[in-house]
């Protein structure tokens, strides 16, 4: 399973693809590491590929988006069921 088929909602212009420290941006890109390695099994690499981070990058991001998912469970929740519906 390629990881452009869980990629495919993202544009490449859009803002989520490149790297930028504003807060809800760096959420969004924590979420998606943190999915691609720890619940679809994508390398980090893969995922950074896709994202334009390096591979510290990945790993931060991932930390971020473990934490935005502990904060908010209901994301988790929601993120989960989606996947299930599609």
């Amino acid at each position: 399973m390629a990881l452009t088929r869980h990629t495919s909602m993202l544009n490449e212009k859009g803002p989520v693809i490149h790297p930028s420290k504003e807060r809800r941006l760096a959420k969004a890109r924590g979420v998606i590491c943190y999915f691609g390695v720890r619940k679809f099994g994508y390398m980090g690499t893969e995922v950074g590929k896709v994202l334009h981070l390096g591979p510290t990058g990945v790993s931060i991001a991932i930390r971020r988006g473990e934490r935005s998912l502990k904060d908010n469970p209901l994301l988790f929740n929601e993120i989960m069921t989606s996947k299930k519906d599609n």
